[in-house]
């Protein structure tokens, strides 16, 4: 959950500050693999019935059962393996090594994704209310202490850094030169 939040929030500050879980226009698919692929996004909550290739054998995994993917590239079939985290009773049992639809994870993920979005957006609203602490103030105020005047001898020592850079560059070259480019 932590590691999301913060994928979004540095998704945000790249976008200035345009989040977006719009999928990538046509053609762009091409060149960036489904988000369900990112190497950072291995561990997948099921958020609707799936049925899974495990050993040959279909099993099934339902809502809330948990997968982790293991393998980042699609196979012919755009399957991937993964391993059955946590499950439930009857289910695809924990452990097993399944193959699953990348379509399905995309799934997955944009669902979670949506509900992380619902539920940030929820806590907002009831920030302060039902028990809900209030968001700490963010404002900054201006300090009592006034703010150190500026350095104006900075320009100088840059110029004067830039001159014995120049000077030693200078020397530098003609030693080279001077010097044949033999040992």
């Amino acid at each position: 959950m932590k590691a999301q939040l913060a994928a979004q929030e540095a998704q945000a500050a790249n976008q200035g500050g345009a989040a977006s879980n719009a999928p990538a226009p046509s053609g762009a698919s091409d060149q960036a693999p489904p988000p369900a692929l990112d190497p950072a996004n291995r561990t997948f909550v099921v958020d609707s019935d799936v049925t899974v290739v495990a050993n040959g054998q279909e099993c099934g995994l339902t809502s809330g059962d948990v997968v982790t993917r293991l393998s980042d590239t699609p196979d012919a079939d755009q399957n991937v393996t993964a391993s059955v985290s946590a499950t439930k009773k009857g289910d695809c049992p924990s452990g097993a090594t399944v193959a699953v639809k990348v379509d399905d994870l995309q799934e997955m993920y944009n669902h979670f994704q949506e509900t992380l979005t619902n539920g940030m957006g929820e806590l907002a609203k009831k920030q302060g209310t039902g028990g809900m602490p209030k968001a700490p103030d963010a404002s900054t105020e201006a300090s009592d202490i006034p703010a150190p005047a500026p350095d104006t001898s900075v320009a100088k020592t840059l110029q004067d850094q830039q001159q014995q850079a120049d000077q030693t560059e200078s020397q530098v070259k003609q030693e080279a030169a001077a010097g044949g480019g033999g040992q």
